[in-house]
């Protein structure tokens, strides 16, 4: 402004404080980790800390992790009344082979592993196999064990294990009945089932679904009966034909 037909001035200093804070990468830990996060300041002359659970060190200790997955941690620093934040993720390494299987002697399956965390891994089956997907055709039933390994820190692994149970679909019913009878008679027809497993499930060509039923004869019939096993994954078939006397 002027006075007097002078003219005033005067220097205003503004000061530009470049705050930072930073926690540095994301990390990957295995089951039982403990670590210390550290903060790396840059501007700013004094600070207070503030971490989104309360705390107020320049530094926080995590863990130990006893439950896989994510887990944030994000501090606001303050200085000559400017603040910087700065979060990191620490993910608790993880493995799921998925559920366990079943399948038929002579057969093949596949496998597989997920991991919790995001990253590079390597797979170490118990079987030599290396790879997250695998085949297997085992004769008996085997469990098989997978180890998920960061390929940045081999010190970080993760371990599940999945069963592979094996059936033997050697399933063979017989129908034990007479085969000829006289008109009008109630007959018994029972079966006979070898291998496979228990229990075993039956259906019959009129619904019926017992291991054995009563009928009453008055004309030719044939009757036919499945047996089922290893949850339905096996199956056995026998008919008889009941002649009627005249």
């Amino acid at each position: 402004g002027s006075i007097g037909g002078y003219t005033m001035t005067d220097d205003v200093v503004v000061t530009v404080i470049n705050l930072s804070v930073n926690l540095g990468p994301d990390k990957v830990v295995a089951l039982g980790d403990t670590l210390t996060i550290t903060t790396t300041v840059s501007g700013g002359t004094s600070y207070s800390y503030l971490w989104n659970d309360g705390t107020t060190n320049s530094y926080k200790k995590v863990g130990p992790f006893y439950t896989y997955g994510d887990n944030n941690y994000k501090v606001t620093i303050t200085s000559e009344g400017c603040n910087a934040t700065d979060d990191i993720n620490i993910c608790v390494l993880g493995a799921d082979a998925g559920s366990d299987k079943t399948i038929s002697s002579g057969e093949t399956t596949g496998l597989s592993v997920t991991q919790s965390c995001g990253g590079n891994y390597n797979y170490s089956w118990s079987n030599g196999s290396g790879g997250q997907v695998i085949n297997v055709s085992p004769t008996e039933t085997t469990t098989y064990i997978v180890t998920v390994i960061d390929k940045n820190d081999p010190t970080i692994t993760a371990v599940d294990t999945v069963v592979v149970y094996v059936t033997s679909c050697d399933l063979k019913i017989s129908i034990v009945s007479d085969s000829i009878v006289a008109k009008g008679t109630n007959i018994i027809l029972n079966t006979n089932v070898t291998g496979g497993s228990v229990p075993y499930s039956y259906i019959w060509n009129n619904g019926k679904n017992t291991s054995q039923i009563t009928e009453y004869i008055d004309e030719p019939t044939r009757y036919i009966v499945s047996v089922y096993s290893n949850n339905g994954e096996c199956i056995a078939v026998d008919s008889i034909d009941i002649c009627v006397l005249t």
